[in-house]
């Protein structure tokens, strides 16, 4: 018995095991043979490979030379070298790394800068800025938000309310159909309306995708010399999507709000590139030259971490505390309110770094909070089946960087 990918499935084949959908639905029984119609459901509902009577495992990547897989162990190793990479979790994450980070949704990387200790030494001359409170000034929450907060607000409050909101703007109304229609839902019919999205998916869920994307929306005009606003992107949707789908696996309710927490893990960053450029840019540079992670760059130097901006922000903003919680400690998820959605996120910012799914500009995984880890009760062998999942509903990401 082998598991095979759907893609390579063929008529007649016998399933050896049960498969399920990450909600444990039932989609085909062990013992039936493969029909057209299984191998639709199967890539309706995302599930990648099947385990097949009599048949060979397939590889689902394509084949590295060993030339590539000794270049790619050496990134990983580079990436984890600020943590232990024997813990049974991180240990399996690394051998997914090197089977899954040639992907399609890899963002290239940048010529590398050369460093010497003289430039070093000059970019912490520079460094040293401590930022205030009292200095930063972060934008007014889009008008978009503020609806969106009364809609919430209201209980009476519809689908043709939050139709009349988000469609104001025709690009968040067309992103949201996209979503919606796109494998990282699977529905069976296409869905015309926002209405009609409402009355499927909810009507929080479809607020909060709403405001994560309007959220992003704001900071769309970071100059390129600062930030790869792609490849910030595909780091930040992976993390949702993966986020998401860890939740499922969780049982845990309310999952959009995990992708929205995965999608804006980050923003504090988007804060930072925007509004204090210079140093960011030194920033990055004093990361890569030292190897140091960003995150601890960001605290020695300025005071003052990307989870802290972005608890200010989506305070101003007054979006929903659990979103708060959940984005403020994904670095330190044994100190949040909600341990376990936190936790979710920082696993899943672990993983999507470890497969070189673009980048928010930080180039090690700097913690791995294995106190939070346990609590979770997860194990690390689900860590295969929902990278799949995550790489297929990724598909929808090439819609984002078209608009």
């Amino acid at each position: 018995m082998g598991m095979i990918p759907v893609d390579h499935m063929k008529e007649g084949m016998i399933v050896a095991d049960d498969v399920r959908d990450i909600n444990t639905r039932l989609l085909i029984s062990a013992g039936e043979k493969i029909k057209p119609k299984h191998i639709r459901i199967l890539k309706i509902w995302g599930v990648p490979e099947v385990k097949i009577v009599g048949a060979e495992s397939k590889e689902i990547m394509n084949d590295d030379s060993e030339d590539n897989i000794e270049e790619k162990e050496k990134k990983i190793q580079e990436v984890f070298r600020h943590v232990n990479r024997k813990h049974p979790a991180l240990k399996e994450i690394c051998r997914l790394a090197l089977k899954y980070r040639s992907t399609a949704w890899q963002i290239k990387e940048k010529q590398k800068t050369s460093f010497d200790n003289q430039k070093i030494s000059d970019l912490k001359k520079t460094a040293y800025l401590r930022i205030e409170k009292t200095q930063i000034k972060l934008p007014e929450a889009p008008v978009i938000i503020t609806e969106l907060n009364s809609i919430i607000a209201n209980q009476y409050s519809g689908a043709d309310d939050i139709a009349k909101v988000v469609n104001k703007s025709p690009s968040l109304s067309a992103l949201l159909l996209k979503i919606v229609n796109s494998a990282f839902y699977n529905f069976p019919e296409k869905i015309n309306s926002i209405p009609w999205a409402v009355t499927l998916i909810g009507t929080k869920e479809i607020v909060n995708l709403a405001m994560g994307i309007s959220v992003m929306e704001t900071f769309k005009d970071i100059p390129k010399t600062t930030v790869d606003m792609p490849s910030f992107l595909t780091h930040s949707f992976s993390c949702g999507i993966l986020s998401r789908i860890l939740g499922a696996h969780q049982n845990l309710s309310q999952t959009e709000q995990l992708f929205i927490s995965g999608l804006l893990h980050d923003i504090g960053r988007l804060v930072m590139f925007k509004y204090f450029p210079d140093q960011s840019n030194t920033f990055l540079q004093l990361s890569m030259g030292m190897k140091e992670p960003l995150y601890r760059i960001e605290n020695e130097y300025s005071g003052l971490l990307h989870t802290t901006l972005a608890g200010y922000l989506l305070q101003k903003w007054k979006l929903p505390i659990g979103l708060l919680n959940n984005v403020t400690a994904h670095h330190t998820p044994s100190k949040a309110q909600d341990t376990m959605k936190a936790t979710i996120i920082h696993i899943s910012d672990i993983i999507v770094t470890a497969l070189g799914l673009g980048t928010s500009g930080e180039s090690f995984i700097h913690s791995f909070d294995g106190a939070a880890w346990n609590r979770l009760h997860m194990t690390p062998k689900i860590f295969e089946s929902v990278i799949q999942q995550m790489l297929h509903q990724l598909k929808f990401l090439s819609l984002f960087e078209q608009d």
